[in-house]
């Protein structure tokens, strides 16, 4: 509406003004405005878990509307997780999910959950004027318990129900005639479990090397105690126990049980002559048949193992591998002494280079003397070169490709030869028992043309050089 002053150019005077007037039409269209609903959580799930119940929250219809409203959810992975059962009730701000994990299966699935309101015309049936609104959240079901497998030279401490915050550090190389455990830990990831309840495994191991002598549980495993140790098959068969409390394994490392492995007569780490190699070799540590249940009920039958790797070497100061450190040894070094090994075509040279200098000198001697007498059965602890086992190794990478053929040396003398023992006999006595020393003083050695390429042999109390 607008009016002008008129001729007399004032609003006030209305006779002489002159107005228009103009109309136009508005129209208000209804809108739909999107339902609501809260956001969702990602979940964590073990393995083979029982049946879940996710809530859902701040169910609207959006924008202070009132509409019929619905709730659908789907899986991306059906093998994983079916569709869940949607309960809900249109209206009701609140609704829930109900879903149970496939049996035996781990993996990711992302669940959508989507709720749709009836639009303007208020029916779910006509979805051209339905609006939505769609939230996803991941569910991940995988092993949450670990059986973790240790091999170490003492027993770990702990405290009063067996646990330690970090797993002890793994013993990788073990010499032939030492004794040594293998621990077995275990942990769980499921807080909701309320901790472990029992434990039940098999273990085999490499026979021919050690033996498996007992076994002991952790202090946490004190009821339902089970267990059988066969060396012939090398198997720790239906080791299990069961806890007395619960919330056990959900903090740090817990232990089960520990094993206890010794070098008995019929145990033996050989010395390969052929390959130069006093190995390593595995010990072939395995979990077998494994089981966990947990206090909430829950099993768990294919737990994450966790083996670190370990390894024996043979005693190469046992040069004829009969478990004792005597005069035999002695007489097999010094068939060899003064040799240097990747020259020589002598059996027992590259064994009786302890140090692996690629010399077999006085060092090597005294290798020997710190350790005579020693046995495998009295279980003595050997002092090996600071350099064992490591040496032996960098030694096979050294000397590959290498002839074996002998220098020429000076003749060796029968004199001279008788010296040299003297000086071995008279450096090892000292210290040792009237009846070690007789044996040492009964030695003889004889510088002979030997046939072929044999530098040297023992036999019986005598040594025999080329």
């Amino acid at each position: 509406f607008v009016t002008d002053g008129g001729d007399d150019h004032l609003l006030e005077t209305t006779e002489d003004n002159r107005s228009i007037e103009l109309a136009f039409d508005v129209t208000l269209n209804a809108q739909n405005d999107d339902p609501e609903l809260d956001p969702l959580t990602d979940l964590l799930l073990p393995r083979n878990e029982f049946e879940q119940t996710v809530n859902l929250s701040g169910i609207t219809a959006g924008g202070g509307e009132s509409q019929p409203l619905r709730v659908t959810a789907q899986s991306s992975n059906t093998g994983l997780i079916a569709n869940p059962v949607v309960n809900y009730t249109s209206a009701d701000n609140t609704g829930s999910l109900i879903f149970t994990p496939i049996t035996d299966q781990t993996g990711t699935t992302t669940i959508t959950v989507t709720v749709e309101d009836g639009g303007l015309d208020g029916n779910l049936e006509t979805p051209e004027d339905n609006a939505s609104i769609t939230r996803t959240f991941e569910v991940t079901v995988r092993e949450m318990e670990t059986l973790s497998l240790r091999v170490v030279e003492t027993p770990t401490a702990t405290d009063e129900q067996g646990t330690v915050m970090a797993l002890p550090p793994n013993q990788d190389s073990i010499s032939e005639w030492k004794d040594y455990w293998v621990e077995i830990w275990v942990s769980t990831e499921d807080l909701a479990s309320q901790g472990i309840a029992s434990v039940f495994l098999d273990l085999s191991y490499q026979t021919a090397f050690t033996t498996a002598t007992g076994f002991e549980f952790g202090d946490a495993f004190s009821l339902n105690q089970t267990g059988t140790i066969d060396d012939v098959t090398g198997l720790v068969d239906n080791l299990s126990a069961s806890t007395a409390v619960a919330d056990l394994g959900l903090t740090g490392n817990l232990l089960f049980a520990r094993i206890h492995f010794e070098s008995l007569a019929d145990d033996q780490v050989l010395l390969d002559f052929e390959q130069q190699s006093i190995g390593p070799y595995d010990l072939s540590l395995q979990v077998l048949s494994r089981e966990f249940s947990l206090v909430n009920g829950r099993t768990s039958t294919a737990p994450v193992v966790d083996v670190s790797a370990a390894e024996i070497y043979a005693n190469p100061l046992d040069l004829n591998d009969d478990g004792l450190l005597n005069y035999r040894d002695l007489i097999l070094l010094v068939s060899v002494y003064g040799v240097v090994p990747s020259e020589s075509v002598s059996d027992y040279a590259w064994a009786a280079d302890l140090d692996q200098n690629d010399l077999v000198n006085y060092r090597d001697l005294i290798a020997l003397v710190t350790n005579y007498g020693k046995s495998k059965s009295e279980a003595q602890e050997i002092k090996y070169p600071v350099n064992y086992p490591d040496a032996w190794n960098r030694s096979l990478l050294v000397t590959t490709g290498f002839s074996k053929t002998q220098s020429k040396v000076p003749a060796l003398k029968q004199s001279q030869a008788e010296d040299l023992l003297q000086a071995a006999v008279a450096e090892m006595s000292t210290g040792l028992l009237p009846e070690d020393q007789e044996k040492l003083a009964s030695v003889k050695i004889e510088v002979v043309d030997l046939s072929g390429t044999t530098l040297g042999k023992a036999t019986a109390d005598t040594i025999y050089v080329d």
